[in-house]
């Protein structure tokens, strides 16, 4: 990341240079190669306050439009509400420990010195899902799922997006057994991994900020 940003300071504005840049049509960002994630983009120019103070605000998440098809009729609906209210708090909680560690503050309320970080678990399909007839399923992997993030300012503006779409790890020296606890902990694995590069990527851009309140 470090080499992707050209650290230009104009009078209380960041200017950020990329590399493989492209103009993303959405939001007025432009699009940058990365290996975490598939679709990357960050605003040319846009102001931060120095405080590091995240909102996270209510995580949505969404079953694949395949999955549903696939699994609807034989899940139920309780199931269904009930994975995803999970799957949200894990969401939730790898976000808060990957920005704690990066030395961010989590707050309860959107002010003007917060940072906004709007999450999605998009796609989300379970390879193997408990279904009414409590059958038992070896799978080679849990399932595959999509993240989108997004950072605004405090003004409300995005700043930066991130989108990927990814399957679970392989189970990795027995077979995976597919059941409510197995798939959430190859999942919990992902998202982890989404979150750390979420919160890596804010605390760059975060050192040009507190270069340029120094200046």
């Amino acid at each position: 990341m470090k080499k992707l940003i050209n650290k230009a300071l104009v009078a209380g504005v960041v200017v950020l240079g990329f590399v493989n840049a492209a103009v993303c049509a959405e939001a007025g960002m432009e699009k940058m190669d990365t290996p975490e994630f598939r679709e990357f983009y960050v605003a040319s120019k846009f102001s931060l306050p120095v405080t590091k103070k995240v909102y996270l605000a209510d995580i949505s998440v969404s079953f694949s439009d395949k999955w549903e098809k696939a699994y609807l009729a034989e899940t139920g609906r309780h199931y269904q509400e009930t994975i995803k209210d999970l799957y949200a708090e894990t969401l939730k909680s790898e976000l808060s420990d990957a920005m704690t560690e990066k030395g961010w503050t989590l707050v309860s309320e959107k002010s003007q010195d917060t940072i906004v970080l709007r999450a999605k678990l998009i796609d989300l399909y379970i390879y193997s899902p408990n279904k009414i007839a409590l059958d038992t399923h070896i799978v080679k992997s849990a399932g595959a799922a999509g993240i989108e993030l997004i950072y605004e300012t405090p003004t409300g503006t995005p700043f930066m997006k991130m989108v990927d779409h990814r399957r679970t790890r392989d189970s990795v020296g027995s077979p995976l057994i597919a059941n409510r606890v197995n798939n959430l902990r190859y999942f919990k694995m992902l998202m982890d991994s989404w979150s750390e590069s979420a919160a890596m990527y804010l605390s760059e851009i975060m050192i040009t900020v507190e270069s340029q309140s120094k200046s």
